[in-house]
């Protein structure tokens, strides 16, 4: 945040096609299984998440300080019923408040670090429900049936440093971050909001995250290019393949408005367009073989 400001509401919502298409079986009326089941082989994924109030300040006492708080409440769903009727719902709804404090070092202030501690509640979903859960009748007919809850402090580290060396105009710029220090455990007890039987929701393992980017002004007659590799999530990957911790994308940058992206993501390639409005900013994004699968 280059600039200083205060947030009255921040609200931020992610959805992707599966949701959409299948809106009106999770929303309409009717049996719900039967409903439920029309949407089975296709993910639908929604997030909504708002920060009521934020304050954020650059230059906080002095230069070389940043700071900024601000109350995050945050809920996402990933329902993906496979053919077989087994579902996997990945349902969660955290709240809490954040802080942030950074400081900025050397010539130019070509080195910041900066600590976010924060303190969460989350309400979670149990991972799996089949066909024999209903058999053998378990109840659903409550939040405290199907999910636990949990809270925790835990902190994320990070460090950022731009690089003197500039060659042909380009900026270069390399960035660390430590996710859930603490290791991310949630424990039973304080709010106890549903106060159900089932286990605490599962830990946030602490993560590496690492990369560079360059930018120009200027680039390809563009108001600028960006480029960035990074690889993300090193340690919440046990026995994946490598490919689903890398992010290499480029951006080009139309007024300070309009963004074009590409880059492959986890292994597959992505396009992209931004819009930076003045009350709103939408981002869309698809596969290219969604595209194109012609090129794939």
């Amino acid at each position: 945040n280059k600039r200083w400001r205060i947030d009255i509401v921040n609200l931020f919502v992610e959805t992707n096609t599966g949701a959409i298409s299948n809106v009106g079986d999770l929303t309409g009326s009717g049996d719900t299984l039967e409903n439920l089941a029309n949407t089975a082989g296709k993910n639908n994924h929604v997030r909504i998440q708002t920060v009521i109030p934020a304050y954020y300040s650059p230059r906080f006492l002095s230069e070389h300080n940043s700071f900024a708080v601000g109350l995050i409440h945050s809920t996402q769903m990933d329902l993906d019923l496979r053919r077989n009727l087994s579902a996997e719902p990945n349902v969660f709804s955290d709240i809490g408040p954040a802080v942030t404090w950074s400081r900025k070092f050397l010539k130019e202030k070509r080195l910041a670090v900066g600590v976010t501690a924060r303190y969460a509640y989350r309400v979670a979903t149990r991972q799996t429900f089949s066909t024999i859960d209903y058999i053998r009748g378990d109840s659903f007919d409550s939040i405290k049936d199907i999910a636990g809850e949990g809270s925790h402090i835990d902190f994320d580290l990070g460090a950022r440093h731009n690089l003197a060396w500039k060659p042909k105009g380009w900026e270069f710029q390399g960035a660390f971050a430590v996710n859930n220090v603490m290791g991310g455990k949630y424990k039973k007890g304080g709010l106890d909001l549903i106060d159900g039987d089932q286990p605490a929701p599962l830990a946030q393992p602490r993560t590496f995250n690492t990369g560079i980017q360059g930018q120009k002004d200027g680039f390809l007659g563009f108001s600028s290019g960006l480029f960035a590799f990074e690889i993300q999530d090193i340690g919440n990957n046990s026995g994946g393949s490598l490919f689903r911790t890398i992010h290499i994308g480029g951006e080009l940058e139309i007024k300070d408005t309009i963004f074009l992206r590409g880059g492959i993501n986890q292994g597959y390639f992505t396009a992209g367009i931004g819009f930076d409005l003045p009350v709103l900013k939408l981002d869309l994004a698809t596969p290219v073989w969604a595209l194109a699968p012609g090129l794939v």
